[in-house]
C-alpha cells in the first residue's frame, strides 16, 4: 500500500525579469568552490524594489501577481558569513521572526541580481532523517506498518516566476494483524 501527498505552487512575478537581461556566465564562489550560474538582472530603472534589513540579514522581497505571496531572498549582512552561521547563532530565531514581519521594508530604486535555477532533491532515507530530528520512527512503524518514506522536491526560479512541487510517499509492505 502506498500513500502519497503532493503540493504544487506556481507564482508569476508581479514585475517579471526580462529574459534578454539574464547573464548566463556569472561566477559564484560557494562552499564547494567556484561555479558559473545564470543570474536574472534588474537595473533599477523604477523605484519598486522591496528590500528589508535587520541586524544580521538583508532580503530582497519579490512579490507575485495578486500580492498574496512573495519570495523573500535572504543573505547575511556580513559577506564573510553564511546563512548556516546565522542559523546556529542563539538570537537567530527572534531576529528571523522580526525579519519576516517585514516591518522595515523599504522601496528602492536599486539594481539587483537573482540566480536562475532549477533544483531537485530526493530523500529516500527519510526514516534516518526523521530519527536524526528526534522522531521515533520505530514506534511510528509499529503503529502504522509504514516501512519506507520517500520525499522529493523540485523548485524552478526563472524570469517569469517560481514553480515548486513536493511529494511525499509512504509505503507499507504489510498490513497490521
Amino acid at each position: 500500500i502506498a500513500l502519497v501527498s503532493t503540493l504544487y505552487f506556481r507564482g508569476s512575478w508581479s514585475d517579471p525579469f526580462i529574459p534578454y537581461q539574464t547573464y548566463n556566465s556569472y561566477e559564484f564562489t560557494g562552499l564547494k568552490g567556484k561555479t558559473t550560474i545564470p543570474v536574472m538582472r534588474k537595473f533599477g530603472d523604477k523605484k519598486n524594489t522591496k528590500f528589508v534589513v535587520t541586524d544580521n540579514m538583508k532580503s530582497l522581497v519579490l512579490p507575485y501577481v495578486g500580492g498574496r505571496f512573495m519570495a523573500i531572498l535572504t543573505l547575511p549582512k556580513d559577506y564573510n558569513k553564511s546563512m548556516h552561521n546565522l542559523f546556529t547563532s542563539p538570537n537567530f530565531y527572534d531576529e528571523w521572526i522580526n525579519h519576516l514581519k517585514l516591518t522595515n521594508v523599504k522601496t528602492l530604486r536599486i539594481m539587483h541580481f537573482v540566480p536562475k535555477f532549477k533544483k531537485e532533491f530526493t530523500y529516500s532515507n527519510m526514516q534516518q532523517i526523521l530519527k536524526n530530528a528526534g522522531f521515533d520512527f520505530e514506534a511510528f512503524r509499529a503503529r502504522s506498518n509504514i516501512d519506507e518514506i520517500i520525499h522529493k522536491v523540485v523548485i524552478e526560479f526563472d524570469e517569469e516566476g517560481t514553480k515548486a512541487s513536493a511529494a511525499t510517499g509512504m509505503v507499507a509492505k504489510g498490513m497490521p494483524e
